[in-house]
């Protein structure tokens, strides 16, 4: 379990772990929580802010990205999670021919709490990564 996670919470790790790639590696991120501050259970908890590593993470390695927004809202039996970045954008012969093990990965934490996960990318305008959650 991150360290951030147990002494946060979900919604100040996000925001935190943010700042610092932002101080770090000059990249600008953007972070929007509705409600600003709300608790998951703990296993979930894990499972989206590890997605949230590794989308951005891709993001600034290899998306080449200057910018990333980030939303985590809870509403309606749901949690969802939106990051956004001005990068090359993926394509979807890379979604479909290049599953990498990051990719994978998140696809296989959503699954195991019966989520989803979407992913689009324009070509030189950026890529959308999308989860949902219920709750």
């Amino acid at each position: 379990r991150p360290t951030l996670l147990s002494d946060l919470g979900l919604p100040a790790a996000i925001k935190w772990q943010a700042e610092d790639y932002q101080q770090r590696i000059g990249i600008k991120f953007e972070v929007a929580i509705e409600p600003e501050e709300f608790v998951v259970d703990e296993d979930l908890g894990i499972a989206i802010f590890r997605i949230f590593q590794e989308a951005t993470t891709n993001a600034i390695r290899h998306a080449h990205a200057t910018h990333v927004c980030v939303s985590l809202t809870e509403n309606q039996n749901k949690i969802v999670l939106v990051i956004k970045d001005n990068g090359i954008g993926i394509t979807e012969d890379k979604l479909e021919l290049d599953e990498s093990f990051g990719i994978l990965g998140m696809r296989e934490r959503t699954d195991v709490f019966g989520g989803s996960l979407e992913i689009s990318g324009i070509p030189g305008k950026g890529t959308t990564l999308q989860a949902k959650f219920p709750t």
